[in-house]
């Protein structure tokens, strides 16, 4: 934060400043005096003059406005280094870094004055530092239609050229929101300074999930005869198979549940936020969504399986369970017994 009143020695330092900015305009202005209504260039002076002292007392807002305006009426790097200085305290670096490059691209000849000189060298340092802050964002869309989708980053259009490559941005919060059709997907993203991270955002039209039993019971006949005893068997023997199914779909489902939960922790201890996360992990969040998608297949097969197979076993007629044992009395001449059957 900036204070309102400075310290002496930071006021002697504006002072300076002042003066090295003032003379740099007198001896930019005396050098072609012949084109420079003396007016303007009064007026010149006297807004830069401004502009630094609402600069030492934190108002960057009017400052930058006090620099610009003395800036179209005479062209200096002087001026531009300021206005870049005013933005960058602003927080504005993308518009700082390209002040600070109109600044150091400013022509230097043999003629040129010293303060000239010492504007484009320190707008050329200013740049490349400047240039380290700026924050990136690659954005990803996935559709079915990818043309279709309308993106935007803070209610603000982003083309697809933009997306094409990362983009350059100042530090801040962000909300970016893709929609197609009935679809919408949204992302928030807080770039730090210098950060380069990935958003991706997934409209795919998801299919409904297919739930039909894959097996169905035939009915038994009241007096089972041969056939029937086989096909009660081949009922039962489907039916448990059904419920190994079931219970190994269960089991993989559970552990690979545990396994997505693991992998959860892990990217949000490597710095994910709200699913959003950089470019050094996209190998482990591509994981995570494989593994998410074969937990939820396993339950989804698991749970078919054992609901068909228990219904196949359970539901199985009574008259065939016991016909699978029974027990029949015999009599004969001088003799007598029981038959069974197993």
């Amino acid at each position: 934060m900036v204070s309102n009143s400075p310290c002496p020695a930071y006021l002697q330092n504006q002072r300076l400043r002042s003066l090295w900015l003032v003379a740099g305009l007198l001896l930019a202005t005396a050098a072609r005096a012949q084109d420079i209504d003396p007016e303007v260039r009064r007026v010149a002076l006297e807004t830069a003059a401004s502009g630094d002292v609402l600069f030492a007392q934190g108002d960057y807002v009017a400052a930058l406005g006090q620099f610009t305006r003395a800036a179209e009426l005479v062209s200096a790097p002087t001026l531009l280094l300021r206005q870049g200085e005013c933005l960058e305290k602003m927080g504005r670096l993308i518009e700082a870094a390209e002040a600070y490059r109109k600044a150091a691209d400013f022509a230097v000849q043999d003629n040129t004055t010293e303060p000239f000189r010492l504007a484009v060298a320190t707008a050329k340092v200013r740049l490349t530092t400047i240039n380290a802050r700026i924050a990136h964002l690659e954005l990803i869309v996935q559709a079915d239609q990818p043309e279709s989708v309308r993106v935007t980053m803070n209610e603000r259009p982003v083309s697809a050229p933009q997306r094409q490559t990362a983009m350059a941005l100042n530090p801040g919060q962000y909300r970016v929101k893709a929609v197609a059709g009935s679809r919408m997907a949204i992302a928030d993203v807080i770039l730090e300074e210098g950060s380069q991270k990935q958003v991706t955002l997934r409209l795919f039209r998801a299919p409904a999930p297919d739930l039909t039993p894959n097996f169905v019971p035939a009915p038994v006949p009241r007096l089972p005869s041969s056939d029937t005893r086989r096909r009660s068997s081949h009922q039962d023997t489907v039916g448990w198979v059904a419920v190994g199914v079931g219970a190994a779909g269960i089991l993989t489902g559970v552990a690979t549940g545990v396994e997505v939960l693991h992998l959860k922790q892990e990217l949000d201890q490597h710095g994910c936020v709200n699913s959003v996360c950089g470019p050094g992990q996209r190998q482990d969040v591509h994981t995570y969504n494989s593994l998410r998608v074969a937990s939820t297949a396993g339950f989804i097969v698991g749970g078919v399986g054992l609901v068909v197979g228990v219904a196949l076993v359970h539901f199985m007629p009574r008259s065939q369970q016991a016909s699978r044992k029974r027990l029949i009395p015999w009599l004969g001449i001088g003799s007598a017994g029981v038959a069974g059957a197993f």
